[in-house]
């Protein structure tokens, strides 16, 4: 055999041939463990994602920093989605000032009812769109076309309430708890004072209604009850300075609150408009069975009890807390008459706070009596009874009520002065309350 023939053969057989199922095996097994790592990889980044770096000039914050809500990014940053919730506000926004005018045009006819009905429910559509876009409430400033629009519809709807509907119980009450619930998403920027006073009107129209008796069943009403009381709530929560007992060995949650300081500048509600509307619920507590289980039955009894810890570092707004403190602890004399509720006063400590409001508010004459009055109704009970004789100086409280180098107002001069008719009233009170506290001599204090 030749020799190039031999040299051929031997190459052939030093590479053997691959099968193409062993390759296709091979193949297929490099795919899956490809496969396997991306997935791994996969679940990797979703465990721990990344975001690509993007420089954070000292000078502008991007996006204000970490705040990622729409009203606090610029409108460019917007998805698709955020910008459609935009064009639908502003179309409801539109469909809701149509809905004014055609109600304003039938004001005379008997539909108006109805189409006041359907203008409320508009309006929370309205408020349910623009949730989406609230920065975190009234102290973030925000620069949307939402936030300007919760603004305007806030402006168009009480100037109409005030000027057109002012008489008309059952349309101002239809609309003010969504007038005071945006009120509390109105950022403090451009337009705010004219807010506040027109809340403040709004406040005052509210209380001018309720004075008459035939408009009682347009204010018993559970979302006007739950407005009202949740801008009192939001107004202990971020207008006040805690101030605790500061024990030493207690723990936070062992801790009481001894005052809520006042502070101006953090107000939710401007004072005048909670004593307005605060007054409106004692007028009507005072005339309908209705209202008392409503407002009971709806946490009232311990929102008004946070209010007796409002305190005030200056003259000016201690006499505006106190003349807000007369018309809730008026609310409070008007639950007390049940004894169904005495079980929620003894639980916000009632009796305890309306005590140690006295030396606070002691030149106040007719919220001591409202102090004397609630306290002459719970001490009939042992419970509260047994409440107050746990610290010695509620008692020291209550006789500095009677005693004339305590208490600036008390007289024994001019009989025929009109407030001496206080003076009376909280003789009587103070007296019995103090009969009642020592009826089984229980009482060391005296």
């Amino acid at each position: 055999m030749p020799a190039c023939c031999l040299a051929q053969d031997s190459a052939n057989a030093s590479s053997p041939t691959v099968h193409p199922s062993i390759f296709r095996e091979k193949f297929s097994i490099l795919l899956r463990t490809y496969l396997l790592l991306l997935h791994k990889q996969a679940r990797a980044s979703l465990k721990n994602p990344s975001r690509p770096f993007t420089p954070q000039s000292s000078a502008r914050p991007l996006f204000h920093g970490d705040d990622y809500r729409p009203g606090s990014r610029p409108s460019s940053s917007y998805t698709v989605a955020e910008q459609k919730e935009v064009d639908e506000l502003e179309q409801s926004y539109s469909e809701i000032k149509r809905c004014v005018n055609e109600t304003i045009a039938q004001i005379a006819s008997t539909d108006v009812a109805a189409g006041v009905e359907r203008l409320r429910e508009l309006v929370d559509s309205f408020a349910g769109l623009s949730s989406f876009f609230q920065g975190g409430g009234k102290y973030t400033l925000e620069d949307t076309a939402a936030s300007k629009l919760r603004l305007k519809l806030f402006d168009l709807l009480s100037n109409v309430l005030l000027e057109k509907w002012s008489s008309r119980a059952a349309c101002v009450l239809e609309l003010a708890p969504a007038l005071l619930n945006f009120y509390c998403t109105i950022s403090t920027g451009n337009g705010s004072d004219k807010a506040n006073s027109l809340v403040v009107k709004l406040g005052k129209t509210l209380f001018v209604l309720s004075k008459n008796s035939s408009n009682d069943e347009c204010f018993c009403h559970v979302r006007y009850i739950e407005a009202v009381l949740r801008a009192i709530a939001e107004t202990s929560i971020q207008a006040s300075v805690r101030l605790e007992d500061g024990g030493k060995g207690l723990k936070d949650d062992e801790k009481s609150v001894i005052a809520l300081v006042h502070s101006p500048d953090r107000e939710v509600f401007p004072m005048k408009m909670l004593i307005y509307a605060a007054g409106t619920l004692k007028n009507i507590s005072n005339a309908e069975d209705k209202m008392t289980r409503l407002l009971a039955t709806n946490r009232a009894i311990a929102i008004l009890s946070e209010t007796m810890l409002w305190r005030a570092d200056n003259a000016g707004k201690n006499k505006e807390i106190a003349q807000f403190l007369i018309q809730t602890t008026g609310i409070l004399r008007n639950l007390s008459i049940a004894k169904t509720y005495h079980k929620q006063f003894l639980e916000a400590r009632i009796p305890l706070r309306l005590c140690s409001m006295i030396p606070a508010f002691l030149p106040h004459q007719e919220l001591m009596v409202n102090i004397s009055r609630i306290l002459s109704k719970l001490t009939l009970h042992e419970l509260p009874r047994a409440q107050i004789n746990t610290c010695s100086t509620n008692m020291q409280h209550l006789m500095a009520l009677v005693d004339h180098r305590q208490n600036p107002w008390l007289s024994l001069g001019d009989q025929q002065n009109s407030e001496m008719r206080f003076q009376d009233l909280l003789f009587i009170r103070v007296f019995f309350v103090l009969g009642n506290l020592t009826i089984f001599g229980r009482t060391r204090y005296i």
